[in-house]
């Protein structure tokens, strides 16, 4: 048989040596791209400034529905929301951290966040995408680089941001939401009031 492939002008053993060093080399490409760590983020605008949280963190994106006023509760906490029959608390993180807070348009959304035990929607005043950053672009957090309070901020990324059909240079604030969402601050003590 190989004298006969040979006769047509193939060596079939040299073709498929070939085409075998090439899927292995397809492989182990492949596997050096995926060892590439890549963080995958919910990216949104909130107090002119551009966020992203653990995209795993979060169940689900929503428009701002009617919020119930809950009394003696802090300025940060809007209300609460029925979610599908579960009540969510509603929490703003402008009013939290003293951010400049400009009214909610029409791109507002929630993010409904789980940590743990811990379930609430957070107001952002645009979501911008889901996406993929590679963890190696990832900077540590610079003081002054953000509004936010830095032992909140997990880094950052230097990039090119989407704002209203327009792309704008800008940092990518990384935010700790599972600390954001445990700190004393978020904590709510009837006892207290």
């Amino acid at each position: 048989m190989a004298e006969q492939s040979k006769l047509l002008g193939y060596d079939t053993q040299k073709i498929l040596e070939q085409m075998k060093e090439e899927y292995w080399k397809g492989l182990s490409e492949g596997a050096e791209e995926a060892q590439e760590a890549q963080l995958q983020v919910v990216t949104f605008w909130l107090a002119g400034e551009f966020y992203a949280v653990d995209a795993v963190l979060c169940k689900s994106i929503i428009k701002v529905p009617g919020i119930v006023r809950v009394p003696q509760v802090p300025a940060h906490v809007l209300g609460v929301i029925n979610l599908r029959g579960r009540i969510t608390s509603v929490v703003d993180l402008r009013r939290l951290f003293g951010l400049k807070e400009d009214p909610l348009g029409e791109k507002a959304r929630l993010l409904v966040v789980e940590v743990g035990e811990i379930a609430t929607a957070v107001v952002t005043e645009e979501v911008a995408e889901i996406t993929l950053r590679p963890q190696a672009g990832l900077q540590p957090p610079a003081p002054g680089s953000t509004q936010m309070r830095t032992e909140f901020v997990k880094g950052y990324f230097q990039e090119t941001a989407p704002a209203e059909g327009e792309a704008k240079k800008s940092l990518l604030i990384y935010l700790d939401l599972e600390k954001i969402l445990r700190s004393r601050e978020m904590t709510v003590d009837y006892r207290a009031r």
